[in-house]
């Protein structure tokens, strides 16, 4: 395996890391791997045992850090999952002038929050994603959820609306990005989304992710769109207890889509 760095030049100038197989010959097809709230680009075990299985199918893999995060920096303040979607389209434009990918099969994997970022690049920039693999999603859906950006967001309406932040897991955040969370989540926007889609879910992650990666396979069925779903009994958010049957329902997948042989 070959790795080498990178650091964008527009955008966010995000930093990311690219795996490749040691010999290739024609155009991969690639996968953008896609962290969570306040990770970075370092694989957890799920997501390392995916990219050496994908390597040895002769794919490329790209890992990268949203903005706020890592080595690509920024005040975690103004992140919005707006903003980490278009850090993603930077890095699908960045990954598509490479002369080791495929421009026409580039796909992406988030975990937790990084689905939402997947989405709603999927929904926002339709012709630059082939495929999607969704795992602990975050649809927006979690209006109920004790301490989540919906419900602080009408608990806490007067506050951000005179110019106040409201704290978030740890961060203060202002009216934007609240705004951003519920009128873009892609729980209402799934229907712009054209390419497959694959909802892969631990059964002992918490409700809301449950709820939301059952909920998100249902909607874009019944549009009749590319969407397959699997829960994995015993696996945990990000699938660290089960890496083997998660890496192994991503390359059955990725098969059955055609993307690996």
């Amino acid at each position: 395996m070959k790795t080498s760095t990178f650091r964008l030049e527009t955008g966010d100038q995000n930093s990311g890391i690219v795996y490749l197989p040691d010999e290739w010959q024609a155009q991969l097809p690639v996968l953008i791997i896609c962290h969570g709230w306040g990770g970075d680009k370092t694989l957890n075990v799920f997501a390392e045992q995916v990219c050496q299985r994908l390597i040895a199918l002769s794919m490329a893999v790209v890992a990268f850090d949203f903005f706020g995060c890592g080595e690509t920096g920024g005040d975690y303040r103004f992140m919005t999952y707006g903003r980490w979607a278009d850090n993603l389209s930077d890095v699908c434009t960045y990954v598509a002038a490479q002369e080791w990918a495929d421009p026409h099969n580039i796909g992406a994997l988030g975990i937790s929050s990084g689905t939402t970022a997947v989405l709603r690049c999927a929904i926002t920039y339709p012709t630059q994603l082939a495929f999607v693999i969704s795992v602990a999603t975050a649809l927006g859906n979690y209006i109920h959820m004790p301490a989540g950006p919906a419900k602080l967001l009408v608990d806490h309406l007067d506050t951000l609306s005179a110019g106040g932040t409201v704290e978030l897991y740890g961060t203060q955040f202002g009216l934007d990005f609240f705004k951003d969370f519920v009128s873009n989540a892609p729980l209402y926007h799934l229907q712009n989304i054209t390419c497959p889609v694959f909802f892969l879910q631990g059964g002992v992650d918490n409700i809301y992710r449950r709820t939301d990666a059952r909920l998100g396979y249902e909607i874009l069925k019944r549009l009749n769109q590319p969407v397959d779903y699997l829960e994995i009994e015993h696996g945990n958010h990000g699938l660290e207890t089960a890496p083997e049957e998660g890496t192994m329902a991503v390359l059955n997948w990725l098969h059955e889509q055609g993307i690996v042989h």
